[in-house]
């Protein structure tokens, strides 16, 4: 018997969008069949991975209660290249300028 409110941590790697693995969770635990919601706490890039959690029946009401929801304030972990511009403005473009930065250091930032 499943619970009737659970929270999942999911890892979402790279290429994969949010939405993608919770169709996953939807599928894995039957939500459809048993009629319960699965949410999660919010879309993470597809370009990005992280720990999506996922919420299961009641506990989609939690969320906001807890903090855990879309108007949470969450903190992010970003590796920055400087000098580098690529013709889509994200990591799947071609570099169309590659400058020399290695003469900024930590204090310019």
């Amino acid at each position: 018997m499943l619970p009737s409110a659970a929270f999942l941590p999911l890892f979402k790697p790279r290429g994969v969008s949010s939405r993608k693995l919770l169709n996953r969770v939807i599928q894995s635990v039957g939500a459809k069949r048993h009629r319960f919601k699965v949410g999660h706490t919010g879309t993470l890039d597809p370009f990005a991975e992280g720990i999506l959690v996922a919420s299961i029946g009641r506990a989609t009401r939690m969320l906001d209660a807890m903090s855990l929801g879309q108007t949470a304030s969450k903190e992010y972990l970003a590796t920055v290249r400087l000098g580098l511009r690529t013709d889509t403005n994200d990591i799947l473009g071609g570099c169309s300028v590659c400058a020399n930065a290695l003469h900024i250091g930590d204090m310019d930032v």
